[in-house]
């Protein structure tokens, strides 16, 4: 039987151990977070030339200055280009790996608009093949988890919710009730829920989580107070700067 309790045992470094000096995703990042102790959180997308880079926004802009969408690009062309305002570069999966070397936990989300293009799966899948140390994948995408449930179904999986905040009322409405939907109709039946602060403790993934008694993480939590409200409702979090659990 798979174990799962490395998600609950220690606050896991969303994107690494980053501030405002070190940038998100990077290797000063995770190297601070392995030797903090604390366990990884880490976002892989695929390049247009297959390659698997550590990366969280669909586009280059906010941390290059570069215009562009990952999934346009060719890994070639993000080499020279360098995070925020340090000199770190977009990592590859396969570099993360062989820096944290087993000796915390990673946790990495799957990012994939497309519902039905497994390419990334597969070579996430492979990539991990002959990793011997704690890790669980996530994703947005209930249909990446479907992939994996059917799969790789040995690999700890947890299914990602937000509120889709940035959007209008009426659009965020209808994107959480198509990823709603979407994870129903999947069926991927994930290990743990990865869902956003602000939807605790009341929204459907949450009872959803509470009646399959699966551990419930959450991220994006703004403040102590909201720590506050939620943390009853939670098993671990995803933390920037500073975990709120055990503080």
């Amino acid at each position: 039987m798979r174990n799962i309790n490395f998600l609950t045992q220690k606050p896991i470094a969303h994107r690494g151990l980053h501030d405002g000096d070190v940038a998100e995703n990077s290797l000063i990042a995770f190297s601070r977070a392995i030797d903090a102790g604390y366990p990884i959180e880490l976002d892989v997308q695929l390049t247009i030339d297959g390659k698997l880079v550590v990366f969280h926004d669909w586009t280059l802009n906010r941390m290059t200055g570069v215009n562009g969408r990952v999934s346009e690009m060719k890994y070639s062309n993000m080499q020279n280009l360098t995070l925020g305002s340090s000199n770190q570069k977009i990592l590859l999966l396969e570099d993360v790996l062989n820096l944290v070397d087993e000796v915390v936990p990673i946790v990495i989300e799957i990012k994939s608009k497309s519902y039905f293009n497994f390419e990334i799966c597969e070579k996430v899948a492979s990539a991990l093949k002959k990793y011997d140390g704690d890790f669980a994948i996530s994703s947005f995408n209930p249909f990446v988890m479907r992939w994996f449930r059917k799969n790789k179904s040995e690999i700890i999986r947890g299914q990602n919710f937000t509120d889709f905040k940035n959007d209008n009322f009426v659009v965020s409405w209808i994107k959480r009730v198509s990823l709603y939907i979407g994870w129903l109709i999947s069926n991927n039946k994930p290990d743990f829920f990865a869902i956003r602060a602000q939807m605790l403790p009341n929204s459907f993934p949450a009872h959803s989580a509470k009646k399959h008694k699966k551990p419930i993480l959450t991220y994006a939590i703004r403040d102590y107070n909201e720590y506050v409200r939620i943390e009853n409702d939670i098993d671990n979090e995803f933390f920037d700067g500073k975990p709120y659990i055990n503080n």
